[in-house]
This record gives C-alpha cells, structure tokens and sequence, in this order.
C-alpha cells in the first residue's frame, strides 16, 4: 500500500530491550516493527515496562513517556520487578505492571488506528485488549511464547490437572484475549495451529505467520575491535574447526552433547573449539559443566559487530534448546543468524528446527545415537559438504527470511487492516 495517510500505531511489548536502553545493540519484534512504520511516515507510541527484563534494572522510577521524535513516543508502565524469570515476584511485577496500564488508560482521550500486541505476558495483554475492544479499535495479538501451557508441560497425570485448576484465570484471560483479537499473528505455522486450537477461535485468513528475524546488516564497517577481542579470547582466525552457540544461558539450553564431544575432542588433540556466548542464570553452571575442558570458552555477551566477525570464524552454529513442546513448535531467532552467515546448522530439537533442517539441507539433527561428536567429524572431514550447505543456507534466507523483505510485508499486512476496517 501506498502510504496515503499518516496513521498512529501502538505497539505493546514489555520484556524486549529498548532504544533508550544503555548499551543498546540488537532490537527485536516491537523496535524492529517500529522503525520500519518510522520509515513509512506513521506514528508509533510503544508501551513498555518501567523494569528492563534483560538487566533486571528499573529504567526510571515512575510512569514517563520519552519523545523520541514527532512521530515516536515509548511509555514506560510501573511496576515492582523481580531478580528471577521463574519466581513468584515475577507474578506480582506482571500483575501490578497490568493494574498500573489499567490506571493509565482510564485517562488515556486519543485512540490509536491500529494496535499491535506483543504476547506475553497475559495480564497487560488482557488489559490492552479488552481497552481496545470495547472502543472497536482493531488489534493483533503477536505470539512468540505459549502461555500459560508452558507453566505445566512438564508435569503429568492428576499433578498436571490441579496445575491447571489453579491457572484458570491464565487460561480463561488467554482465550478472551485471542479471540477478541481482530487477528493473531505468530513465528511459525506449528504455533498458528496451536493457538487457534487452543482458543477455539476459528481460522481466519487475517491470522498470518511472521518469522522472528533481526537485521544483521552492520551500519559500521569498523570490525578492528571485535578482531581483537575474538584473539584476546582465543578465538583465533586459523585452521580451527569451531562450533559456535550465541544466546540467553537458561534451563531450557541442552550443553550434555557439547560436553560430551569436547571431552571426545580434547583426548584426540583434535583442533575443535566450542565458543558459547551470552549471558543467563546457568552461565556459572555451564562453566563448572565445561570446567577441565580448556577447548570451551564462555566470552559472555556479545554484540552484533562480535557475532559478525566470530560467525566469518566459525563452521557450525548450535541451537542447543531442551526438547520442549514449546520449543519444538519455534525457530528460535538464532536459527535466521545462522543462515544468514551461511553457517551450518546443528540441533538436537525436533519439530520445526529439524524439520528446516532436514528439509533444506542446511545442517544436521544429532541425537545419542547420531551424537553431535559424530556429525561435527563428517562435516570437518568433508570441505564440500560445508559449502553446500552454507550455499542452501544463504538461499533459504534470501528467498524466505531476509529482514527486509519479512517487514516490508509485515507492515503492509497492518496498513491494509485499518483499509478494511474503514472501508
């Protein structure tokens, strides 16, 4: 669509780093989605959390709106925050950050044309749905986690029942929210189905798939810094093979396979080095994990100019995450970086990981009986099969997943559902 007229969008999401954040490097969906209406001439008010979910700091002590320029606006909505992703703060912070947006939008006088929200977390999505419901102003609720199932998936039997008694209003709050929703929108097409599964909210051809990708293209071409902190760390640009995982280190990230196979490869002397990046509440218990394996390295995290330069030093890239329903139904964000680079893909996660992988041969599927020891030796023993897949993987890509190409569509999906809401 021609952007004829200037419209006002808002976008909800409250767990994602923010442009008025310190050390701000890699945006994601809310900031991604932002400037590019930015780019197209609307206005954006993104409504966020007062407490920064990645550092675990407040970013300021009330309510504020910062104006970042005529046409964007970030809010930023009280709350008490928590030290723990998984704690019982974490509830309270949700509750109170959904009761504090309910007080701000009693006085709120200007509507929005459109709204976009980003899901989870429930209670602020229940409050911003229903708000917006009632003045019929259309929404699409964006589903990136699936709450509140995945608080009970790994509980079984009459344990799981009484879980879910007690998650009622969870569950009952998510159904209203989907289906009052004009239209929803998620990451892969296993995630659609379960959602209009799970709310019994009929398929609707509004309802559209959105990869999680980022926009990689460095904007500084300076990479001298980064080269010297890949040797300072050992990663050096020689004949190593490396196997590189750069991500959050929680509970849902699987390091049993790499231990096993960098013990395998340390008492070959085989050159093979594991290069896990990031930062998380297990990165102290990975490192005991890995603590006599001295051909494992933890550089903590890592922006986007260190990825650039580590990924041009690297033959594999891991996503390593525990087979969990809701993971099995995901392409994790790092799945786009990979191909991207057109470094080969290793997982052990089934579903939609396995299945790109497989099906467009840009990787391997290792298990404990085809062991990530075993698939990462037929790839360093088979120079064209590291470029063939690299190949397939830049392909893919290009043809499905390239940022631009994934935004653009994105936002003339937006712009045409305030069309037809007027028409």
């Amino acid at each position: 669509m021609e952007n004829e007229k200037q419209l006002v969008f808002w976008i909800l999401q409250t767990g994602e780093p923010l442009p008025i954040d310190k050390d701000f490097s890699r945006p994601m969906r809310a900031v991604n989605l932002s400037n590019k209406l930015l780019e197209k001439g609307h206005k954006v008010v993104l409504w966020s959390s007062r407490f920064n979910h990645q550092t675990k700091e407040h970013r300021t002590n009330d309510y504020k709106k910062f104006k970042e320029n005529e046409n964007f606006e970030i809010r930023l909505i009280p709350s008490c925050g928590y030290k723990k992703n998984i704690s019982i703060k974490r509830l309270v912070d949700h509750a109170q950050l959904a009761y504090n947006l309910h007080k701000i939008l009693k006085k709120e006088k200007y509507h929005p044309d459109i709204a976009f929200l980003g899901f989870p977390p429930i209670e602020v999505n229940f409050v911003m749905s229903s708000w917006l419901s009632k003045r019929k102003i259309p929404f699409v609720v964006d589903v990136k986690d699936l709450w509140p199932d995945v608080f009970v998936e790994n509980l079984i039997g009459w344990k799981k029942k009484i879980a879910k008694f007690f998650l009622f209003h969870y569950y009952f709050a998510t159904k209203k929210i989907y289906r009052q929703a004009t239209a929803l929108t998620t990451i892969t097409n296993s995630y659609l189905r379960y959602i209009e599964n799970f709310s019994n909210k009929k398929s609707s051809q509004l309802n559209k798939v959105f990869p999680l990708v980022s926009n990689l293209k460095l904007e500084d071409d300076n990479q001298d810094l980064a080269e010297k902190w890949l040797d300072e760390i050992g990663a050096h640009n020689d004949n190593t093979f490396r196997v590189v995982y750069v991500g959050n280190l929680y509970s849902n990230i699987d390091l049993s396979e790499v231990k096993k196979a960098a013990q395998s490869f340390k008492e070959k002397n085989s050159n093979v080095q594991f290069v896990i990046c990031g930062d998380g509440e297990y990165l102290p218990i990975f490192k005991n994990m890995m603590k006599d394996l001295d051909n494992v390295i933890f550089p903590g995290p890592i922006n986007k100019n260190k990825v650039s330069v580590l990924a041009k030093r690297s033959n594999v890239w891991l996503i390593p995450y525990l087979n969990k329903e809701y993971f099995r139904l995901s392409l994790p964000n790092k799945t786009y970086d990979a191909l991207y680079f057109g470094i080969p893909l290793f997982s052990s996660l089934e579903g939609e990981v396995k299945n790109l992988i497989i099906e467009n041969e840009v990787g391997m599927f290792y298990d404990k009986i085809n062991s990530l020891e075993k698939c990462l030796t037929k790839l360093q023993n088979n120079n064209e099969l590291q470029k063939s897949m690299s190949n397939n993987g830049k392909k893919l890509y290009d043809e499905k997943f390239e940022f631009n190409k994934v935004y653009d569509t994105f936002i003339s999906y937006l712009e045409n559902m305030v069309i037809k809401k007027n028409d």
